[in-house]
């Protein structure tokens, strides 16, 4: 088992969202990054019940800080980054701020990845839009700051 080098949309979250037969958005102000380790490994393929935060491969494997990145995530912000999808150069983009931990003296080990969800979600509790690698190797903080840093094509993107 391993989280692995690959960063994932659901198919389950674009096949809910082509078909409205769920909730989880992404223009929701409750999107949460929540951490995990190497222990699991996420698949692209799960039902949406299956890419929920504390389901399937996301009930086991949390990397957390007691006060700085609870097990539940951090949730995304926009300040600078639109919060809604852009549209340009026939590429679909959902954009956030990067991800801070809430204060300044962490410990985060052994954080592989991401899982991105929408909090809010309710025909699929917590229900999953995609799942970050952070390429495949450890990222651990001591007593500082933990920050997801996202890409230049966002938190996730799709070409047209």
């Amino acid at each position: 088992m391993a989280f692995g080098a690959s960063s994932k949309i659901f198919s389950a979250f674009i096949h809910d969202s082509v078909n409205k037969t769920g909730n989880a958005t992404l223009s929701s102000a409750t999107a949460k990054a929540a951490l995990f380790d190497n222990t699991i490994t996420p698949s692209q393929v799960v039902s949406s019940a299956n890419s929920a935060y504390g389901v399937g491969a996301w009930s086991t494997g949390g990397v957390l800080d007691a006060t700085g990145w609870v097990a539940v995530g951090r949730p995304l912000a926009w300040g600078s980054a639109t919060k809604l999808t852009t549209y340009a150069d026939v590429t679909l983009k959902y954009d956030a701020d990067d991800t801070v931990s809430a204060d300044s003296h962490s410990d985060i080990t052994n954080a592989y990845g991401c899982l991105v969800y929408d909090d809010a979600a309710t025909t699929v509790v917590d229900q999953g839009f995609c799942y970050i690698s952070f390429g495949g190797s450890a990222q651990t903080v001591a007593a500082g700051t933990f920050t997801i840093q996202w890409s230049a094509s966002g938190v996730m993107s799709i070409a047209m």
